[in-house]
């Protein structure tokens, strides 16, 4: 037969679930491993879960492993499979329940990774899901299901620990300092400081406005608006020289150099048909014949830099995305076979 009983498998993974409360009460030491298929053993099982709990709540992102026998008794794909159990079982933790989820249906022996959309999402992007996908196929190719979990899990711990480094910043209930730098006249600078020591703020400040009692409350208004107009009139004087300093030297707009996103085609095409509206530069396609990799050469054309940079950062979810040099072209053309010699960003959208 095909498959087993399905209201076994349903009825031991509801059963398995029945210790997971509901997302808003979950708590460290919840369930986060369901091996229904037991391709672990005890100590295995234990072992990712004590690693797993370690890695959700020091990252708050649910990180979930889930064998089944097949994902039809669930939906007709796999990743569809993967998207009911998360969200008929109420996985995630925190109000917009964030998760990561590696689905493994052993009937066909596929698999599927579901990040929620959200905080997961921001950490573990499309490009990340891909390199995630890597790291563990080849233990799961050679039946070492611990190994694959264990580096799925790693590697989670890895990608989160990167985007807390990059991104992240907990207040923790502790006062924030917030200064604002003025750099020209179309950028400033925030630098948020906590502040374990109240007082320092008045220390650090206090030259520059008076000590005001608490009698005072209409001079302090008046200092209060005084000082707004002094920021404003700050702002303007900036912008002013900036414009001055533009229109004497008259100088052309500065072009940045090319970049090249390195990506398999899928990931290239998804790519394009996010940027398709936005981009309006030329764009040529080639292809590494030793490497098997596609590399999509984007220009800046009459963009300006604000939007090349902003479609350069879309890039960098899909692939690795490198300045391209002189020399770097003309080892392109010269050992890269080209497939799309201009508006490759319009065809690879078409696919």
């Amino acid at each position: 037969m095909k498959k087993r009983i399905s209201t076994f498998l349903l009825a031991l993974l509801a059963a398995l679930t029945l210790t997971v409360p509901a997302w808003a009460e979950t708590q460290p030491g919840d369930a986060l491993i369901y091996d229904t298929e037991s391709l672990l053993t005890d100590g295995e099982r234990q072992q990712l879960e004590s690693l797993a709990d370690q890695i959700t709540w020091q990252y708050d992102c649910a990180v979930y492993v889930v064998t089944i026998y097949d994902y039809e008794q669930y939906a007709d794909g796999v990743y569809e499979a993967a998207c009911t159990i998360y969200n008929d079982y109420d996985f995630g933790i925190g109000e917009d329940r964030d998760g990561v989820l590696l689905l493994l249906s052993m009937y066909d022996r596929s698999y599927s990774l579901y990040v929620r959309d959200g905080y997961a999402q921001s950490m573990i992007g499309s490009y990340a899901q891909q390199q995630l996908e890597d790291s563990f196929l080849d233990y799961l190719g050679d039946d070492d299901w611990y190994g694959g979990f264990h580096t799925y899990l790693t590697t989670c711990a890895d990608m989160m620990q990167q985007a807390s480094f990059e991104f992240g910043f907990e207040a923790e209930d502790i006062p924030l300092m917030i200064e604002a730098i003025p750099v020209n006249a179309d950028c400033i600078v925030l630098i948020i400081t906590k502040v374990e020591d109240p007082d320092e703020i008045d220390t650090r400040f206090s030259k520059f406005s008076p000590s005001l009692s608490a009698e005072d409350d209409a001079a302090e208004d008046d200092i209060t608006d005084h000082f707004s107009d002094d920021v404003l009139d700050l702002f303007q004087k900036i912008k002013n020289s900036a414009g001055a300093v533009s229109n004497t030297q008259n100088e052309e707009p500065q072009t940045a150099a090319p970049r090249m996103l390195q990506a398999g085609l899928n990931h290239l095409c998804t790519f394009s048909r996010i940027v398709k509206d936005a981009y309006t530069a030329e764009s040529a396609l080639y292809k590494d014949p030793e490497a098997m990799q596609y590399c999509l050469v984007l220009t800046m054309g009459d963009m300006s830099q604000q939007q090349f940079g902003k479609i350069c950062n879309i890039a960098s979810e899909y692939g690795s995305i490198q300045k391209v040099e002189p020399a770097r072209s003309a080892y392109l053309q010269e050992h890269f076979e080209m497939l799309v010699p201009q508006d490759a960003v319009s065809a690879l959208a078409q696919i």
